[in-house]
């Protein structure tokens, strides 16, 4: 994924299905809110957020940015 100024946040299942072979970076637990998941619209805690195009995920950079 090349980085972008979108954020995104990922599930830990989408995370490990796209980037299987790397560690993700996570926010630090006591900071973690429930998102939505750019990638399957699933509520999370993973604290994976990562920088993409909006073309990249079916949120196509279109969600509440208080969220994310």
């Amino acid at each position: 994924m090349a980085s972008s100024s979108f954020r995104h946040t990922m599930c830990d299942e989408c995370w490990y299905m796209e980037a299987i072979d790397r560690i993700p970076v996570r926010l630090v637990e006591e900071i973690r809110e429930w998102e939505t998941c750019c990638n399957c619209g699933k509520e999370h805690k993973s604290g994976i957020i990562i920088r993409a195009t909006p073309n990249h995920f079916p949120c196509k950079g279109e969600h509440d940015e208080s969220e994310h």
